[in-house]
């Protein structure tokens, strides 16, 4: 039997002035976690797998795993902001999609897989 996963939107943020979606976070299973240090203009995370974020961007992929997910892959969640430049720290930025993430790992029952804690990851410094 297939697995038939689609992605969802955990939370999306509006500004209060309009409908313009402002900032999302996504979580769906991917097979394969990208190696740390690849990009110059990514700050990195120490999270077993990975983690990383950009000006507009925070990724992260653990291990979580769970009877629905698929063999041999990670869980990755996203964090976006709509409007990049926004004056979003990249450490802001991490420590907010941790604790999205610690909240599913948390209700999936996989946090001692994953390695997430309710503090936010320190930064990585490791190399290539």
């Amino acid at each position: 039997m297939e697995n038939n996963v689609t992605t969802t939107n955990f939370c999306v943020i509006y500004t209060p002035v309009s409908d313009w979606e402002f900032a999302s976070i996504k979580f769906r299973w991917f097979h394969l976690a990208p190696t740390p240090g690849e990009e110059r203009r990514l700050s990195y995370y120490d999270v077993d797998a990975y983690a990383s974020t950009s000006d507009q961007y925070a990724s992260m992929f653990v291990n979580c795993p769970v009877g629905a997910a698929p063999p041999d892959e990670f869980l990755w969640a996203e964090l976006a902001v709509q409007t990049p430049g926004t004056g979003s720290d990249h450490d802001d930025m991490i420590a907010i999609l941790n604790s999205a993430a610690y909240a599913v790992v948390d209700a999936l029952d996989c946090t001692e897989e994953s390695g997430l804690t309710p503090e936010p990851p320190a930064r990585w410094e490791g190399t290539t």
